[in-house]
């Protein structure tokens, strides 16, 4: 793998198991999560996409894994959706936190005595929720402690004023979140839907991640969900939607971004060590890992391992 493709793709993927059109049960999530994270792709890997309201359950699986014994502590990093009463999921998650915190003494990557069964340190790092417009952002964010990084999904719809919402998110601290499929074809945006948002958020300084829909390296048919009977439709490709929020975080222009989001041929696109390219545009690694870094950051899956065989496919991994 060049070094390129690695930047774009490390720790790219929040595994949302629970979540359609897998809709796994809590055990297999809880287990595949942690296979994930031991295995040969974990630098893939982000976090573990748990709502508010299966914390519980969440503890039960986990409670039912093996612990380690002699190995370094583990950590596992979550990201909550909160349900509609914002102050009462936030108290749970504090209560949470300092309940599965690192033993005191003991940073998590600090190897502890041979002997010494070991319990992961966990922490749920972020939250998200659905927010209509910049009033409602504004309304959530007040409730939510600074040492939760927030985000918030807005519509792409031309109901919303995507300005004000991304303003909103900016002057608050937050980050967007959008959704770029689901198991209907109306919930996949164009696009040039995809490109005028993400050139809003390189001017209002605002980073996100992408939800759903995104199992594909490069844009092409795929059912909707994993029904026998599921219909197809086209659907946006992840290194579509990355590589292109990292061009336009440098100066890529939306008419170019959306014929990117819209290329469906691997090889058009050109990983080296030094940069990556499309076409006729180029990006350097300073400027992919940047963007990585504070611009285009994760993807929610309900899979893993279907970005991982679909790379595979291709010949990237």
């Amino acid at each position: 793998m060049t070094e390129s493709l690695r930047i774009l793709l490390e720790n790219l993927i929040d595994y949302a198991g629970l979540f359609p059109p897998a809709a796994l049960t809590m055990e297999p999530t809880v287990k595949n999560y942690d296979a994930y994270r031991r295995g040969e792709n974990a630098w893939l890997l982000a976090r573990l996409v748990m709502p508010v309201a299966r914390l519980s359950e969440f503890e039960a699986a986990l409670a039912q894994l093996p612990l380690t014994s002699g190995a370094t502590p583990a950590e596992w990093r979550l990201t909550s959706p909160l349900g509609p009463n914002i102050e009462a999921d936030v108290a749970k998650i504090l209560d949470f936190n300092a309940r599965h915190a690192a033993p005191t003494g003991m940073a998590p990557s600090v190897t502890p005595p041979p002997s010494t069964m070991i319990t992961p340190a966990i922490a749920i790092e972020s939250v998200e929720m659905r927010a209509a417009n910049a009033q409602e952002i504004r309304a959530a964010a007040s409730q939510i402690p600074k040492e939760l990084q927030a985000y918030f999904e807005i519509p792409l719809s031309p109901s919303n004023d995507l300005q004000h919402s991304l303003a909103a998110i900016a002057e608050v601290g937050a980050r967007a979140k959008v959704r770029t499929g689901g198991e209907s074809p109306e919930m996949f945006p164009s696009s040039a839907d995809l490109a005028h948002f993400f050139n809003l958020c390189t001017r209002t300084g605002v980073a996100f991640k992408a939800s759903a829909g995104l199992h594909r390296p490069v844009r092409g048919e795929q059912r909707y969900t994993y029904k026998p009977d599921s219909a197809s439709g086209i659907m946006h490709g992840f290194l579509n939607v990355f590589l292109t929020a990292a061009f336009m975080h440098d100066g890529m222009s939306e008419e170019d971004a959306a014929q990117l989001l819209d290329e469906q041929s691997p090889a058009a696109f050109l990983w080296e060590e030094k940069g990556a390219a499309w076409r006729t545009h180029c990006i350097g690694n300073k400027q992919l890992a940047a963007a990585r870094k504070s611009f285009c950051l994760t993807v929610g899956s309900c899979s893993f391992a279907e970005p991982v065989d679909n790379l595979k496919s291709l010949g990237l991994l």
